[in-house]
């Protein structure tokens, strides 16, 4: 679920393009989380699956669809906020807010390291 950088050096993550068979409901949009170590604190998030990391860890891509109107994502603080919190808050993680986060992320051997 995770891979690991031994180098400093900048690197590109981007796994395959999503394939087209998600459901999202109308209203709701997509958006893509980079969690950091066991612990998924968010480091990055972005409307494509593509990320820059500069430091060595574990990293995990996960998808979240969200209502907008009901989830606002400002409550995030990059760094501090974790997958966990998020999903929390959400239905599937025993919260009140209709939302899907796939809490696994992206298999590391999918990801595309440059």
């Amino acid at each position: 679920m995770t891979t690991k950088y031994a180098s400093k050096k900048v690197r590109s993550l981007s796994p395959p393009p999503p394939n087209g068979d998600a459901v999202v409901p109308a209203g709701y949009s997509t958006v893509y989380v980079l969690t950091q170590g066991a612990g998924l604190t968010i480091v990055n998030a972005g409307a494509t699956p593509s990320f820059e990391i500069s430091a060595i860890g574990d990293y995990t891509i996960h998808t979240l669809v969200y209502d907008p109107n009901t989830l606002d994502l400002s409550i995030v603080e990059l760094g501090v906020t974790t997958g966990f919190d998020v999903n929390g808050l959400l239905v599937q993680g025993g919260g009140a807010i209709c939302a899907s986060l796939d809490v696994a992320g992206l298999l590391s051997q999918r990801w595309n390291v440059r």
